[in-house]
């Protein structure tokens, strides 16, 4: 699920209502009409979720769309010293998280 372009989309669809409630749904709502489990979703593509306007954390979003399916979100960010970040400390956007729920696993590449 390319996220920015899907959500892009309905964005246009819907006259732009940046509403998180309304974006909120309508992850849910896309996740289960692809999901198939016990095989996960692939979200690519995050960064509208973290548009200011919207008012969401996209974390715990995923946290509560991953209780009706597994995901794997593809997170431009970091994961250093127990800390969750997305962008980095000098983007507008920057947000960190401290504590992560069990249920998540920091997948990466070692340089």
């Amino acid at each position: 699920l390319d996220i920015n372009s899907a959500l892009s989309d309905f964005l246009i669809e819907t006259n732009n209502k940046f509403e998180g409630d309304i974006v909120q749904e309508w992850l849910m709502d896309s996740v289960k009409s692809i999901a198939s489990m016990p095989n996960p979703v692939l979200c690519s593509g995050i960064d509208l979720l973290f548009e200011p306007r919207l008012k969401l954390d996209p974390l715990k979003l995923f946290q509560k769309v991953s209780q009706y399916t597994p995901l794997v979100v593809c997170w431009p960010g970091s994961y250093d010293k127990g800390k969750l970040a997305y962008a980095v400390p000098y983007h507008h956007h920057y947000r960190e998280w401290s504590t992560l729920d069990p249920s998540i696993f920091i997948l990466g590449l070692d340089k």
